[in-house]
């Protein structure tokens, strides 16, 4: 991008704070921050900014988005000024009152797991943006997202709240199964609660790195790829000693992935059908 931009950023957490790292990087100047250890104190407000920008960055909680949209849509001049929020579960639309008033709104979902103190400028390479707006809001954010290193991942249909969901399932839930298959672990191999975390990140991690590689599909081990049906009967066995939501999640996930291996051809149709029959078996339920 030939033009450098000047930006508001209105939220200065661990997302807002990586995305003005990044822009600054590639030569955007951030004139002013509000919010939380914003230069410009606590409140997320405009009445003492006097410098020109041509980007407002919000990056705030969901909940926050609306009220600030309204207040900042009664400061004056806003034509021709991009607006962007950072949310995966709402829409343009919440930032309306702006657009109101002239400004080009969109979203710039980073699609990633940023923990408080990810502020580097590196932060945010080599991940998807979900964008969302106009024409002329989704050009400059994909120049945004491939300027920093992303890729932009151009979001469209109502329900945003669903792409949200799964960005849920590959962070935090993904996070809370690591935890539950440590759980496991250290209570059929009496492991300390640390060993068993660590090894099962580090099992999840090569897991994860094979995927890439090869493909979620390839990248499928374990007792349904050998058709190994004792040794998932072995597993429903355990499970009912065990809470029973431990044994809903362990069918919902074992009967996904027999489906996978199917369509991939990994496994036959006779093979996925008697995989089914076994975990849906009313014998093996807690």
């Amino acid at each position: 991008m030939k033009k450098r931009l000047r930006f508001v950023l209105v939220g200065p957490g661990a997302v807002g704070s990586a995305l003005s790292s990044a822009l600054r990087r590639r030569g955007h100047r951030e004139v002013a921050r509000y919010g939380r250890g914003g230069r410009r104190g606590t409140r997320a407000g405009w009445a003492d900014l006097d410098e020109p920008f041509d980007l407002l960055l919000i990056a705030v909680p969901d909940r926050e988005i609306a009220p600030l949209a309204r207040r900042w849509a009664k400061r004056q001049g806003w034509r021709g000024k991009f607006v962007f929020h950072t949310s995966g579960a709402l829409g343009s639309s919440v930032l309306a009152p702006l657009a109101r008033r002239g400004a080009l709104t969109g979203t710039l979902h980073p699609l990633t797991s940023l923990p408080r103190g990810s502020a580097k400028s590196t932060a945010l390479r080599d991940i998807g943006f979900g964008i969302e707006g106009d024409v002329t809001t989704r050009r400059l954010a994909f120049e945004l997202v491939r300027e920093i290193g992303g890729w932009p991942l151009a979001l469209r249909g109502r329900s945003r709240a669903a792409y949200h969901l799964g960005a849920c399932f590959a962070s935090g839930y993904l996070l809370a199964l690591v935890s539950i298959a440590a759980e496991m672990m250290a209570r059929g191999g009496s492991l300390r609660k640390p060993d068993s975390r660590r090894s099962a990140l580090a099992l999840a991690r090569v897991t994860l790195e094979n995927a890439e590689r090869a493909g979620l599909e390839e990248a499928l081990t374990g007792p349904l790829v050998r058709r190994d049906l004792s040794t998932v009967r072995k597993h429903l066995q355990v499970l009912r000693q065990m809470r029973r939501d431990r044994a809903v999640l362990h069918r919902i996930l074992a009967l996904q992935m027999a489906e996978m291996l199917r369509r991939a051809g990994r496994i036959g149709p006779r093979d996925a059908s008697e995989a089914r029959r076994v975990l849906k078996s009313r014998s093996q339920k807690p």
